[in-house]
């Protein structure tokens, strides 16, 4: 699997959305249509750009992030990503 981090700024609050899709998709490519959403879904004004991307484990999450997206020129940053990816309860979503 592949993930990027999107940063979204406005005034003085940051947030930083981590997004994990197939390796069939390229980084940029995905970047570009997740800012587009959050920018959509949040609020227009916010000021948002990629700042970290690479792969993870599909099989084990714990595994870390690593790695470098050519797409966007930009490496994971390994153990922040590995926490901020961590944080999110990726399984609550699927309680309806």
């Amino acid at each position: 699997m592949k993930y990027v981090v999107i940063q979204a700024k406005i005034k003085n609050q940051t947030l930083e959305l981590p997004i994990i899709f197939p390796e069939t998709l390229n980084h940029d490519d995905m970047a570009k249509a997740m800012i587009e959403a959050i920018k959509e879904s949040l609020n227009k004004d916010l000021v948002c750009k990629p700042v970290s991307a690479g792969f993870i484990s599909s099989m084990n999450i714990d595994d870390g992030c690593y790695g470098k997206s050519q797409t966007l020129n930009m490496n994971s940053r390994e153990r922040v990503d590995d926490t901020l990816i961590q944080m999110i309860d990726y399984g609550s979503m699927h309680k309806c």
